[in-house]
């Protein structure tokens, strides 16, 4: 913690930044301080150090760059839109499965999006875009901020519906950034769909099912998805 406080308040031409790659090194998940003695979680040190060189212009801006251009582009009117269910005025649910499954998976977005308007009432609406993840990971508070505000006024315009997220990530943001909004997870809701699908795995080999850093403490998703 000193050394990144000294990183933050090193005098040029006397002493020298060697701590920034360190600081962005880190993932902010916060498992040392789960498994840490003394409970020291260092997501609260690096996290707002980078908050503090981002607003000082100390930041390097190389670091963040490809992660703020993919949000940007998925924030884009070429990427980002909300829609109401065909024939539907408003939304009971609003999908949002993250930037990530939808730029790497879009077929599977539309399989699950196909199967949520057949099963759930009310009415399904489907939302595109990143939810600020890489904005506050880089320490760009504004912009964090204002995506924060751009997701709240489309869920507002369609009704405020519940939010079925597919991303483990956008459920803890939009958590936290947006705590006004009733938010589930997709595997909690496939989950409760009968029969749920139980697709064959295989041939009786074990199978190992690794949960996402932003889903350590999500234990009723982790269930679901078993």
């Amino acid at each position: 913690i000193r050394k990144v406080t000294k990183n933050i308040i090193s005098v040029p031409g006397k002493s020298f930044r060697t701590l920034t790659p360190f600081i962005n090194a880190c993932s902010l998940c916060g498992l040392c301080g789960v498994v840490c003695p003394t409970d020291l979680d260092m997501s609260a040190v690096n996290g707002p150090a980078r908050r503090i060189m981002c607003d000082q212009g100390l930041m390097p801006p190389a670091i963040h760059h490809f992660a703020l251009e993919d949000m940007r582009h998925s924030n884009s009117d070429s990427s980002a839109f909300a829609r109401n269910q065909p024939g539907f005025d408003k939304s009971a649910h609003l999908f949002f499965p993250g930037c990530q499954l939808a730029a790497s998976l879009p077929h599977k977005v539309i399989a699950a999006y196909d199967l949520l308007t057949t099963r759930l009432p009310g009415g399904v609406g489907v939302m595109t875009g990143c939810c600020g993840a890489p904005a506050l990971w880089s320490g760009r508070q504004a912009l964090h901020e204002q995506t924060i505000v751009d997701v709240e006024r489309r869920w507002k315009a369609m009704g405020e519906p519940r939010l079925i997220l597919a991303c483990p990530t956008c459920e803890l943001a939009l958590q936290q950034g947006l705590p006004q909004a009733q938010t589930v997870s997709l595997w909690q809701v496939l989950d409760e769909m009968e029969p749920p699908a139980r697709p064959a795995l295989g041939h009786g080999e074990p199978l190992a099912l690794h949960d996402s850093c932003t889903a350590r403490t999500n234990r009723a998703a982790q269930d679901a998805a078993r």
